[in-house]
């Protein structure tokens, strides 16, 4: 903590995880540290990280420390939604580095993205893929729920799979278009539906872009971000 109130951050110490989550969910901090091996920790458990930190609704990134650096440790961190990780000891530079990376993509990024596909696999993927980058992610597996989370999370901008359970990606398309409070909020399609395909033409009426499954993540990254600067100059 001295490195960092030293370079000029401002630091809050928790013990308490009910304080430390109300902290978060109020947005106080632009990042939480987190050493799971210290003995007043209360986030002892691989299950108790895990749903500690599924509920970061003010999706704040997380780095974990940790003096083990094996692929068990770090699952745990990775399964919480974790994307950062240190080994000890640590380098203060090492330290200090990452929280300006960390800062910095979150100040240039902070594009608020809905990820819509009944694949939790796939919705892992991206979110994993996208919170490195910066961006803010929610995902919804049941699209049609899709309304309710638009209300709660106010996208900047919604992926959709095409082949869905209970409804494809083009019918959202249109439900969304045809809805005053949502018409404006940017599209990209992502599927490896042989039927999206063909209707390229018709989900470019209703869609901002087009991306076929399996999709590159620095592909994706750069069509999201184009997606976002455009919006942004209108």
């Amino acid at each position: 903590a001295s490195v960092l109130i030293k370079q000029g951050y401002r630091v809050g110490i928790h013990s308490d995880v009910n304080q430390l989550k109300s902290k978060m969910n109020n947005g106080d901090y632009d990042v939480v540290l987190v050493d799971l091996l210290l003995p007043q920790c209360p986030l002892g458990s691989a299950t108790s990280v895990e749903e500690f930190f599924s509920h970061n609704n003010a999706h704040i990134p997380v780095v974990m420390i940790s003096a083990l650096a094996d692929i068990s440790t770090r699952l745990i961190a990775l399964r919480a939604g974790i994307r950062a990780f240190i080994t000890k000891p640590i380098d203060g530079n090492e330290l200090l580095q990452k929280l300006a990376d960390i800062i910095k993509k979150r100040c240039e990024a902070n594009t608020r993205v809905l990820v819509v596909d009944d694949d939790p696999v796939s919705t892992y993927y991206y979110d994993v893929s996208l919170a490195s980058e910066g961006f803010l992610v929610e995902a919804v597996n049941d699209p049609l729920t899709i309304l309710d989370r638009i209300e709660h999370f106010k996208p900047d901008i919604i992926t959709l799979d095409y082949s869905m359970l209970g409804c494809n990606g083009l019918e959202i398309a249109e439900l969304l278009r045809g809805d005053p409070r949502y018409m404006k909020i940017p599209i990209l399609f992502i599927s490896a539906s042989e039927e999206a395909l063909k209707f390229q033409g018709v989900i470019g009426t209703f869609g901002n872009s087009f991306l076929k499954k399996p999709v590159d993540t620095d592909e994706l990254v750069y069509t999201l971000k184009d997606i976002a600067a455009k919006t942004k100059a209108k």
